[in-house]
């Protein structure tokens, strides 16, 4: 850490978004070493949780959100290696739960991990039958991942004019409402892109510790205006495809928008 006058440099807001940038950039051009290389992806993991500690704007947290997606998605198939999910079998999860030992299968999961939490419980209330499909067979010698293209280039994204506008309106709903389905309060029935853009700006807030997060008995998350014991002080981004937005849309019977109306 370099001192200046005997205090230490705080990052700006350009260094901050420089920096997620860069790091971004790195995971996306290494991604196949870091499939190999547990321990330099925990270095860059760690790096961009110092940064997000330094996040003040939803363009810095989309950031963020996007290193946390790619890290994710390389720690569960380095888990698919380190677990051999053939011998996980819904015999042994009842095996477990007869035994009470879930709670150490998840921690031995983690274990196995790098940067990424699961929660216990999670559902939207309705719930479909799973389809059926037959398992891909998979190489274990060596891991890795779908092609994608790597951008030669990652550019700056602009923040927001209307950012302090609609952070305002979260604090004004959360005040308000008290108590709102997460879903219900991000969604826009008429904007996808909307909804997004309504998920990162909620994320900031709970960030500020402007809402905060709870689970009910069903598994069904809520937005809450003061953090009880059981509600969480971290923050959430959800990935959604445009297919999952149309069924929850439904499912929920959302006609109007909170956020933005």
């Amino acid at each position: 850490m370099k001192l200046f006058s005997g205090v230490a440099r705080v990052m700006d807001e350009d260094e901050v978004h420089d920096r997620y940038l860069n790091l971004l950039q790195e995971m996306r051009l290494l991604k196949e070493d870091l499939l190999e290389d547990k321990c330099r992806l925990d270095k860059l993991v760690s790096t961009s949780n110092m940064l997000f500690k330094r996040i003040k704007t939803s363009s810095e947290l989309k950031l963020d959100a996007k290193i946390t997606a790619l890290s994710t998605k390389l720690a569960c198939t380095r888990m698919e290696k380190d677990i051999n999910l053939e011998d996980i079998t819904p015999g042994t999860l009842v095996e477990l739960a007869r035994k009470d030992l879930l709670h150490d299968f998840y921690r031995y999961a983690m274990d196995c991990s790098v940067g990424m939490r699961f929660p216990y419980c999670f559902s939207l209330g309705v719930h479909g039958e799973a389809p059926s499909r037959k398992r891909a067979q998979s190489q274990r010698s060596r891991q890795t991942l779908p092609e994608t293209e790597v951008p030669t280039l990652i550019t700056r994204e602009k923040d927001s004019v209307e950012e302090p506008e609609i952070l305002a309106q979260i604090k004004r709903l959360v005040a308000e409402k008290g108590r709102t389905e997460y879903f219900r309060f991000v969604i826009d029935p008429r904007s996808f892109s909307k909804t997004i853009e309504n998920i990162f700006y909620l994320s900031l807030s709970l960030r500020s510790r402007v809402a905060f997060l709870e689970f009910d008995d069903d598994g069904i998350l809520y937005v809450v205006s003061e953090g009880s014991e059981g509600a969480s002080t971290g923050h959430l981004v959800v990935e959604m495809t445009y297919d999952e937005y149309l069924r929850i849309v439904e499912r929920m019977g959302i006609s109007k928008a909170m956020i933005g109306d």
